[in-house]
């Protein structure tokens, strides 16, 4: 897994909202990487609803969200529109991506394609948040916040 302060590598990916490269976002938004297991499990599609309610609040203080995992694009786009997700669901179906942000399977390996992991990415591209697990909104928030101030 990747660490603070270390440099997030850009990537181009496939997305429910076509293709994204990250490099369009250096030095314009912060970036929330949410790297999740699976499409339509309860965990992640719960995880990824708080993430959608939230929508607005990420883009009050400047933050674009991303989500990523090897599904291929139809099955992004049927687990988006069945639960309306307003932001973009990257495939990484080949693990190029999950590769270059040493996100590993871990002891999931039997039942799920990747660890749950979340990077939040400043604007110069350093990471500035990187933890294991499904966390809280508000967590994300304050980290978001505390890199504004520092930004000013």
């Amino acid at each position: 897994m990747l660490k603070v302060g270390d440099q997030a590598p850009g990537f181009v990916g496939n997305s429910t909202k076509g293709m994204i490269n990250t490099e369009n976002y250096k030095g314009e938004k912060l970036m929330v990487l949410i790297f999740y297991p699976k499409d339509g499990s309860p965990i992640c599609t719960d995880q990824l609803n708080a993430v959608e309610t939230a929508l607005p609040e990420y883009e009050s203080v400047d933050a674009k969200v991303f989500a990523v995992n090897p599904a291929d694009l139809d099955e992004h786009r049927a687990f988006a529109e069945k639960n309306q997700y307003s932001f973009p669901l990257i495939t990484d179906y080949d693990g190029r991506i999950q590769e270059k942000y040493e996100v590993d399977k871990g002891l999931l390996k039997l039942f799920a394609d990747q660890k749950r992991v979340v990077y939040i990415v400043d604007r110069d591209g350093s990471i500035v948040y990187a933890k294991t697990g499904n966390r809280p909104t508000e967590e994300l928030l304050e980290a978001i916040r505390a890199q504004s101030q520092l930004s000013l």
